[in-house]
């Protein structure tokens, strides 16, 4: 039975409830918002697989094979000004579901929460688009995938490291027919806070969010901007870290769940087929770098190569 005494050694990937044959895991929220799984003991069966999937217990293990890096820019250049960075993931979302896969990774839901989610069109591709700087609710995607996978169905589920990592362990084996897309990741905000700040904007302006992009380059790519979009479209909110309150927190590492402060997923070796993040101060790509930006990717295995 999985029991967390120490915040720290919870990074709250959610394999932990993914994994219980008896469904008596559940995540949930503590009073900052950081979920964490609670067991209801009268059902628990003392299986063990919950403590057996933790990736921070039992850190997933990859052979070693060659990492290699590069920078990605997508040739459309719509798509790469609606990205964080350089559009890497679209390219490869479009890869699988070209292949008639499923793409999961993080969006934003009806309630403006950041959840998990897979998808086999086209047109939701665009839902994955942007950083979400807030701890994505896996729910049963683990699952989801897994059922994908052993159809034989290619799969593509993107996220954070620690997520990837449960996600290894809660597969148990490295199929084939899975592509992995982790990223470098500064911290894990509260939903809670998320939601709070939300609250106070929709206070200030007296209208509904309806749109939220961390990382809009409303000002260019070498300047983090928080645009929220509202239902009156008269209403511009473009600002940065200086006047935005909750870049303010996850820039200064005020928001982070706790066991992010001591990750140990954070090195250059990874599960993951491949890890993206930006290049915004790769001063030595000069002939690319332009105000729509670009992605800096890390190839970590064979297949991410094939």
């Amino acid at each position: 039975m999985i029991v967390i005494t120490d915040k720290v050694t919870c990074c709250g990937c959610w394999a932990c409830e993914n994994i219980c044959p008896k469904h008596c895991v559940v995540m949930k929220e503590d009073n900052e918002g950081f979920r964490y799984p609670e067991v209801d003991v009268e059902v628990c069966i003392e299986c063990g697989l919950c403590e057996a999937v933790c990736p921070i217990l039992h850190k997933p293990i990859k052979e070693h094979e060659k990492t290699i890096g590069y920078v990605i820019q997508h040739k459309d250049n719509n798509i790469r000004r609606d990205s964080t960075s350089g559009g890497f993931f679209s390219a490869i979302s479009d890869y699988v579901l070209n292949q008639n896969g499923y793409v999961f990774g993080a969006i934003y839901n009806k309630k403006m929460e950041v959840v998990h989610y897979g998808t086999n069109k086209k047109e939701e591709i665009q839902l994955f688009r942007g950083s979400k700087y807030v701890q994505s609710k896996i729910g049963h995607t683990y699952q989801e995938a897994k059922k994908l996978l052993q159809t034989g169905c290619l799969v593509c589920f993107s996220g954070t490291p620690c997520q990837i990592a449960g996600l290894k362990n809660y597969l148990k084996k490295d199929y084939a027919n899975l592509i992995t897309v982790d990223l470098v990741c500064r911290g894990n905000p509260s939903p809670l806070l998320f939601r709070k700040y939300l609250e106070y904007q929709q206070i200030k302006y007296k209208n509904k969010v309806t749109g939220v992009k961390f990382r809009d380059k409303y000002y260019g790519y070498n300047y983090s901007t928080m645009t929220l979009d509202f239902e009156d479209e008269r209403i511009q909110y473009h600002y940065g870290m200086e006047a935005d309150l909750m870049l303010k927190f996850f820039f200064k590492g005020l928001c982070s769940k706790p066991a992010c402060h001591q990750c140990v997923f954070k090195s250059i070796e990874r599960v993951s087929d491949f890890t993206i993040f930006d290049c915004w101060n790769a001063k030595f790509y000069n002939k690319i770098m332009d105000k729509a930006g670009a992605t800096h990717v890390f190839i970590h295995s064979q297949k991410g190569f094939d």
